[in-house]
């Protein structure tokens, strides 16, 4: 079972947990910052290039996080001097977040995906691209491709890397350390690469088996389980809302 302080871990990137932090502190928690991952603005290629130049070759853009879009729409204005997309052109999101941030930047997707999961979209968009249909992806250079592999079957899907995640530079000993002495209720981890920097920051310096981790989505779940170690639980709505409902029904159950 979980210790008894009050305090939660969030592994994700800095300036990514304001609303998480109130949602916990409501819940009497406090929430410990512990980046595993810092965002990188990518390069661009010539060929990433050429597809900003012309984007209106594609019917989609799919968009499966914030930090995608801030980057896209940097790269977009810096290549093509706009800065919204053409009417024509339709868009998909994952998560209520993504699709309040797309709005932002002055475009409505044309489909937030109905489900909790990237796999949920793609199972939708299927039923509504054709195979005439060309998509694009801009991703970070870690992604998986879960939406893309699926809808590849039936459309022409392209990727373009328009940000970086890397291990961050500086490590927060003082989070590091509440990990190691157990002063802590959970660990949140929202990615495979924010779990694989967690490991790697953390091996030969407490058990990895005891550690107590809010796994955010399956494909998270999943690199956690391919290293011999299991979530204390898998939350499904990859948001701060989502986060919240799983600690806050964990707390009930204890």
């Amino acid at each position: 079972m979980a210790s008894l302080n009050r305090y939660i871990i969030s592994t994700r990137p800095k300036r990514q947990n304001n609303e998480l932090k109130q949602l916990l502190e409501k819940q009497g928690y406090t929430l410990l910052e512990l980046p595993m991952i810092e965002v990188h603005r990518a390069k661009l290629n010539q060929s990433d290039i050429e597809k900003l130049k012309n984007i209106q070759q594609y019917n989609w853009i799919v968009f499966t996080s914030p930090n995608g879009i801030r980057n896209f729409f940097h790269h977009y204005k810096q290549v093509s001097g706009e800065t919204r997309l053409p009417p024509t052109l339709k868009t998909a999101v994952v998560g209520i977040t993504t699709q309040k941030i797309l709005g932002d930047y002055g475009t409505n997707a044309t489909i937030a995906n109905p489900g909790n999961t990237g796999s949920d979209l793609a199972d939708f968009m299927l039923k509504k691209i054709t195979e005439n249909d060309k998509i694009l992806f801009p991703e970070g250079n870690l992604a998986r491709g879960v939406i893309a592999k699926k809808l590849s079957a039936k459309a022409k899907c392209e990727k373009i890397v328009v940000y970086e995640n890397h291990m961050p530079a500086k490590i927060n000993e003082n989070v590091v350390t509440k990990i190691i002495d157990n002063q802590y209720e959970f660990i949140i981890l929202t990615s495979p690469s924010g779990f694989i920097n967690l490991k790697k920051t953390l091996t030969g310096r407490t058990d990895l088996a005891k550690l107590r981790l809010v796994s955010i989505g399956t494909t998270t779940s999943a690199e956690v389980e391919a290293h011999g170690l299991k979530p204390y639980v898998t939350a499904n709505m990859s948001n701060a809302q989502g986060i919240a409902k799983v600690i806050a029904e964990m707390r009930c159950e204890k």
